[in-house]
């Protein structure tokens, strides 16, 4: 008898989202919500683009979208920054979460980053045609009340931004 399971990459996607959502619901520690929240959304993008028959560089990454909206400008509705300095805070983050390139060493996790990578799960999964419910549909009510709260909060991540190094 095996103790083994066997799970549809939606299925694991949808794991490592719930669990997202629930970490960000109870203020857990940072790095797990974008651990968990950077798996579901590349499965997530895997699926869409096997779905459409598209090739794995035309996989949609949400985060990319973020890194998009980050580098329109102000006047557009964006933040108008510099487009590697978005990329740069958002992946950086996330590869060093997961990546132990020095293993003894530290790593800078800005909570935003949590908030931008399950926002880019959150929108993959929508592209999936999965709308939110249990733990999802809480996290994500939460998440446009911070979206919509975001003239003050934007400003602030563009100023974070906008400092040299990041």
């Amino acid at each position: 008898m095996s103790d083994e399971f066997e799970y549809s990459k939606l299925e694991v996607a949808d794991a490592h989202f719930d669990a997202a959502c629930r970490a960000f619901l109870t203020k857990e520690h940072s790095a797990v919500i974008v651990t968990l929240s950077g798996v579901a959304e590349e499965i997530y993008g895997a699926l869409i683009s096997s779905t459409l028959g598209w090739t794995k560089e035309h996989q949609p990454r949400a985060i990319d979208s973020l890194v998009d909206w980050a580098a329109t400008p102000e006047d557009d509705g964006g933040l108008g920054l510099e487009r590697k300095a978005a990329w740069q805070f958002l992946y950086a983050t996330k590869n060093a979460v997961k990546h132990a390139k020095d293993p003894f060493g530290s790593t800078k996790i800005d909570p935003s980053v949590a908030i931008y990578m399950l926002l880019a799960a959150m929108i993959n999964r929508i592209r999936l045609g999965k709308l939110p419910d249990g733990p999802s549909l809480e996290a994500t009510q939460l998440l446009m009340e911070i979206w919509h709260q975001r003239p003050a909060w934007v400003e602030a991540e563009a100023r974070k931004w906008e400092q040299a190094g990041v």
